[in-house]
């Protein structure tokens, strides 16, 4: 049976952990959250190519089939080098732009050339949320995020979540 190995900074990744596990049912998984490093967004791109390299070493042994990288900043600070990846990869990118959306993500993603095409300055970096739901992912209504949000223009139609970490607020209580 096929395995698939998915990674993220955190919990964040289990959100989409949780997808491929209802749409890929005859599949193996194995999670690497890598929550004693989270958050990933405010990582240097030398820290963050130690980290996905000790990951990828980590997971070497389970001989994955395919590899899905549900960090937004690792997918977009690393996309083409994971693509050359000997396995089949599949990354986690912010959807792209469509008049009037606003990207909300980490510092990291912000910066990234992806983001820069796609979104061009309607971007939100949030340094602290990912690091905020994922120490109170128990009790997401301690996670202030109206302070944040007053960063977001008028003339934003859409907020597009740019972190795994962030699908955690879609659901939460008002």
């Amino acid at each position: 049976m096929a395995l698939i190995a998915v990674i993220d900074s955190g919990i964040g990744g289990l959100t989409v952990l949780k997808r491929l596990r209802n749409d890929f049912k005859g599949f193996n998984f194995v999670y690497y959250g890598d929550n004693e490093n989270v958050p990933y967004g405010n990582k240097t791109i030398n820290e963050l190519k130690d980290r996905l390299e000790n990951i990828l070493n980590d997971l070497s042994s389970y001989n994955p089939d395919c590899l899905v990288v549900a960090c937004n900043t690792l997918s977009v600070t690393f996309e083409n080098d994971l693509l050359k990846y000997e396995i089949p990869v599949v990354l986690t990118l912010p959807p792209y732009n469509k008049q009037g959306d606003y990207l909300l993500c980490t510092p990291n993603t912000s910066n990234s050339g992806y983001v820069k095409k796609n979104f061009g300055g309607n971007v939100l970096p949030l340094p602290m949320l990912a690091s905020e739901i994922e120490r109170n992912v128990l009790n997401l209504s301690n996670v202030r995020v109206d302070y944040d949000l007053k960063g977001v223009p008028n003339y934003a139609k859409r907020l597009v979540l740019g972190c795994t970490h962030y699908l955690y607020l879609e659901e939460k209580p008002p």
